[in-house]
């Protein structure tokens, strides 16, 4: 069996060479930028020459050692939570964040209160926009079949051309309110 200075003697030479092929291309530092050009260059950041079964014997260590991290974290949090289940344990509570998340719940209610009330005004104000709409076609019909007064009918042609305006400007209006609350309501 191998020792590993055995290894490091013998894939120096080899790297040495590939170092030197990557410097005439690079004119950069000899040193890798990268972890994947760290392997690729066969040089570690101390500075010995790894071969490639020490990379992949490091590569597999530090792979083991974030597992076993991880693996101890979620035993410990899968505990805490199981005794919190069963009553061994009072739940683990942080009482500003509990009061955080509160007063959070409590700003979304009276959001979505408002937002409700807009869309039953909106609706409310189409229904209106609809009658400014009727009453404008009504005084323009008055107007046709009256064969009143001139005055009379010069009243009636300018009702019916504000309600029609205000028809006209409050549709615009209603069309920028379903846009806001297309994007609120996401």
């Amino acid at each position: 069996m191998s020792s590993p200075v055995s290894n490091l003697d013998n894939s120096s030479t080899s790297c040495s060479t590939l170092n030197t092929n990557t410097n005439l291309t690079n004119d950069s530092t000899s040193s890798p930028t990268s972890y994947v050009s760290l392997l690729d260059s066969c040089e570690t950041p101390d500075g010995p020459v790894l071969s490639l079964p020490q990379r992949a014997t490091l590569n597999l260590s530090r792979t083991l050692n974030t597992l076993r991290q991880w693996s101890s974290r979620t035993l410990k949090y899968t505990r805490q939570l199981f005794q919190e289940r069963i009553g061994h344990v009072l739940p683990t509570q942080d009482i500003e964040l509990e009061q955080n998340i509160q007063l959070l719940r409590e700003t979304k209610r009276h959001y979505e209160n408002v937002l409700n009330e807009a869309r039953q005004m909106s609706f409310y104000f189409s229904g209106l926009l609809q009658t400014q709409r009727s009453l404008g076609e009504s005084f323009s019909e008055l107007q046709r079949i009256s064969g009143s007064s001139d005055d009379l009918v010069d009243q009636l042609v300018r009702n019916s051309q504000c309600q029609k305006t205000l028809a006209l400007n409050g549709d615009s209006l209603l069309r920028k309110r379903i846009f806001y609350f297309y994007f609120i309501s996401k």
